[in-house]
């Protein structure tokens, strides 16, 4: 019994399933392109699955050096806005929440959310 556990565990690892950077990495891919999100929320979403912070750090570094945070938060605001007219002030403000709470900066949401006029047009 012992020796088949050896041997599944060893080929698991051939195959990349328990190399936490892979994994750590593909989670980060994931979610970004699911949802777009900024690099505090990917750090949290990695911590609350218990990576080391050393690797967390790295790889949100690694994988965020391709891409443009402002663009991401478009897209995010996009699906977020969709279907929502007319746009109100209010709808502003609950948009620049949803995309603190997506871990993007404030300097980013101010330039997303003044993106976004009174008829929800993006610009």
């Amino acid at each position: 019994m012992p020796g088949d556990i050896q041997a599944c565990i060893e080929k698991l690892e051939e195959w990349g399933y328990l190399d936490d950077r892979v994994l750590a990495r593909d989670i980060l891919r994931a979610i970004i392109r699911n949802t777009p999100c900024g690099k505090r929320r990917c750090f949290y979403e990695l911590e609350k699955r218990r990576f080391c912070k050393e690797l967390i750090e790295e790889l949100v570094q690694e994988v965020y050096s391709g891409l443009d945070e402002l663009c991401l938060a478009h897209t995010a605001a996009k699906q977020y806005a969709k279907g929502k007219s007319p746009w109100t002030l209010k709808d502003s403000e609950r948009l620049a929440r949803w995309l603190y709470r997506r871990g993007f900066t404030g300097e980013t949401i101010l330039s997303v959310v003044r993106t976004f006029g009174p008829a929800g047009d993006v610009g």
